[in-house]
């Protein structure tokens, strides 16, 4: 997350990690985030305040989203964790991170165009939340 530039990135969910969450929030507009509709209220919550924060989220019913990528100008990562605190700490997890031709053709395939075809979120969707956050945004 702390790569200069855009950052392009898919997950299944929107964990509950506050570190996490604030990295997410840190890189604003230049986060791109692909995901599956939300299906709580909670989930709905944090993407509205990521959203409010001008990072870009589209969602896409189908097909699934279930890819964890992260793709940078310079390096991509592909791993099996989610983006909570679960999958952070406790499962076993794995993941790669490539650079070069693997990474120019992993930001040109079909993660662009799905990017580009996932439904826009609507930011005007706020949740709040009484939970303390190391930045001044608040995430359910």
């Amino acid at each position: 997350m702390h790569s200069a530039g855009p950052i392009d990135m898919t997950t299944e969910e929107i964990g509950d990690d506050p570190a996490i969450l604030a990295a997410m929030a840190a890189k604003g507009s230049n986060l791109h985030q692909l995901c599956p509709p939300p299906t709580s209220a909670t989930t709905l919550g944090r993407l509205a305040t990521l959203a409010a924060v001008g990072v870009q989220i589209r969602t896409l019913q189908a097909p699934y989203v279930h890819a964890k990528t992260l793709i940078t100008p310079s390096q991509a990562f592909l791993g099996s964790q989610n983006l909570s605190a679960v999958s952070l700490q406790d499962n076993r997890e794995m993941g790669i991170l490539v650079n070069g031709p693997t990474r120019t053709a992993l930001a040109n395939s079909d993660l662009a165009a799905r990017l580009k075809i996932g439904a826009q979120l609507n930011p005007a969707i706020r949740r709040h939340s009484t939970g303390a956050m190391p930045m001044s945004h608040r995430f359910p």
